[in-house]
């Protein structure tokens, strides 16, 4: 019996023991953040606080009918034992018999020692878990980059030929582990901008134009301080439910499932500084605000096949909160893959379909049109519907989406390929942008419209990670060159590419990644001025 108070009151001590130190935690946490923050980690705490009580209560529940298992094995080791006296005091011949009670009083109490060491075990491992519920961790980058392209090209309109420090990935991640089965995740990106964007252009022959670059500098009421605004953006948010490996759901706004990079798109783990061209313009929407089914089966223990199917709102103006017609996108990830000890080989394939709407809202007022009636200009109370709204649609297509996926690694050599096939066809085509008039081959002043049009794009990667671990361990160094065909849209040749780029990437720490990398874009026309080229430096940190 005293082992089994031991074990209760070890637990106790244990969930209490993890309390304090989440406390502790969000009170330290409290002191440095000020006003709403400090209010946020007071609840936490309290909801912290609930969720050791209830543990607490668990363990007290568990603690009781385990002090029952023990009462029952107490009480027949005591019969056993008045038997065992009984036999020894009649003075019968029954040394045996004897024997042989001592012998299972003796497995009762090693049976009942093993029972109160499995609760111990298991009321810490319960109690530590409690450790697990909320995790945070993070990226950002800085980089270093120089583009060389003729004086006074185009390539200024969208680049900056000045070398420059650029800090543009600031991600955090959220995590909560409620229970074995259900989760959450938060991912934000943080960016200095809006700050220095370019919102309008002077053009020369287009009077009244002038340039405006976005400035969003304040000034603190308080302490006169100035200093700008930046922003926050939410790459996906959802709640995972994963009961099982072949069945899992995740509700929110999820990373579209596609390929190798848009999953792993952190820049400490993937090789280059420059993530590809065709991913730059959305040919696969990058992520979407719906459901996803997806989940893995194993044929062999070295081969396993993974799917997905996902429904949502599709592409739109506003798709991460709203949509603005009633067709849903939707879309199949399949993939294959084999992982032995030294070989690793992945093939995959997404389609998509969906189609993107835009709409304005126009609102007709029925008013009083009689100028001797007193109410005279306005709204006509006499008819049905005085004011009425119509969505009148601005931009309509029906998209189609097909990519694939391949990666190969083998003894420190990865080969990673990705292909994107895509088909837009306008029901109501849209209104281009200045900018996109110029490039297609109009001014400014021209009325032109988004045209349907068929895109691709590729790009292949070949990496070696040097074998020199027994020397510099931890130590990886690994040089690469990465080609790309970019053809994302063949009513617009001025924006087709072929890209170049070879580099070397140098992991001192798992949490460090530093890269250095030159590259060269060849367009398909020389409209922009000239080839385009770039020096770049990157220094990755995970934390």
């Amino acid at each position: 019996m005293l082992l089994v108070r031991s074990v209760t009151k070890c637990s106790e001590r244990i969930a209490r023991g993890v309390f304090r130190a989440l406390l502790l935690a969000v009170v330290a946490a409290s002191l440095a953040a000020p006003g709403a923050a400090a209010a946020q980690n007071k609840k936490q705490a309290e909801e912290i606080e609930a969720k050791i009580e209830e543990v607490e209560a668990e363990a007290q529940e568990q603690a009781a009918a385990a002090e029952d298992r023990m009462a029952e094995i107490e009480a027949l080791i005591k019969a056993q034992e008045e038997r065992i006296a009984e036999l020894e005091a009649a003075g019968r011949d029954s040394e045996a018999e004897v024997e042989e009670l001592k012998a299972e009083v003796e497995e009762l109490r090693e049976f009942k020692e093993d029972q109160e060491i499995a609760q111990l075990e298991e009321d810490a491992a319960e109690a530590s878990s409690m450790e697990k519920i909320f995790s945070f961790w993070g990226f950002f980058d800085l980089t270093f980059n120089k583009y060389f392209f003729d004086e006074n090209s185009a390539y200024n309109i969208f680049l900056g030929q000045r070398s420059s420090f650029l800090m543009t990935s600031v991600n955090l991640y959220f995590a909560s582990q409620m229970t074995q089965t259900l989760s959450a995740l938060v991912e934000l990106r943080l960016s200095y901008y809006p700050h220095g964007f370019d919102q309008e252009w002077e053009y020369v022959d287009a009077p009244g134009t002038e340039y405006e670059r976005t400035d969003t500098t304040v000034i603190d009421m308080f302490t006169t301080n100035y200093y700008r605004q930046h922003g926050i953006g939410i790459e996906r948010v959802h709640l995972t439910w994963a009961p099982v490996d072949w069945f899992n759901v995740i509700a929110g706004r999820f990373l579209t499932p596609y390929g190798i990079w848009n999953i792993d798109h952190g820049s400490p783990v993937v090789l280059p500084a420059r993530i590809p061209y065709m991913q730059l313009r959305d040919m696969v929407p990058r992520a979407q605000t719906g459901l996803q089914v997806y989940g893995r089966f194993f044929p062999t223990p070295v081969v396993f096949f993974d799917y997905a199917v996902t429904l949502s709102n599709g592409r739109g103006p506003m798709d991460e909160v709203y949509d603005l017609d009633d067709n849903k996108g939707v879309g199949l990830r399949l993939r294959l893959a084999y992982e032995g000890s030294d070989v690793r080989v992945a093939a995959g394939s997404y389609g998509y379909y969906g189609k993107y709407t835009d709409h304005k809202k126009v609102i007709d007022l029925e008013l009083v049109e009689d100028p001797a009636d007193p109410s005279y200009g306005t709204l006509d109370q006499s008819v049905d519907k005085p004011i009425t709204a119509e969505l009148v649609a601005t931009a309509e297509y029906d998209e189609v989406v097909v990519s694939a996926d391949l990666l190969f690694e083998l003894y420190g050599v990865r080969l990673q390929a990705e292909y994107v096939w895509r088909r837009v066809d306008y029901e109501t085509p849209g209104l281009l942008d200045p900018e996109e008039i110029m490039f297609a081959g109009g001014t400014p002043m021209d009325v032109l419209y988004s045209p349907s049009f068929l895109g691709q794009g590729f790009y292949g990667l070949i990496a070696y990670e040097l074998p020199l671990s027994n020397w510099i361990e931890p130590v990886r160094i690994t040089p690469y060159f990465m080609y790309e065909y970019n053809r994302h849209d063949d009513m617009r040749p001025n924006q087709n590419i072929t890209t170049y780029i070879g580099g070397i990437n140098i992991k001192p720490s798992p949490y460090v990644t530093l890269k250095v990398e030159g590259g060269a874009a060849v367009p398909e026309r020389n409209y922009y001025g000239s080839i385009l080229r770039a020096v770049t430096a990157q220094m990755a940190v995970s934390f």
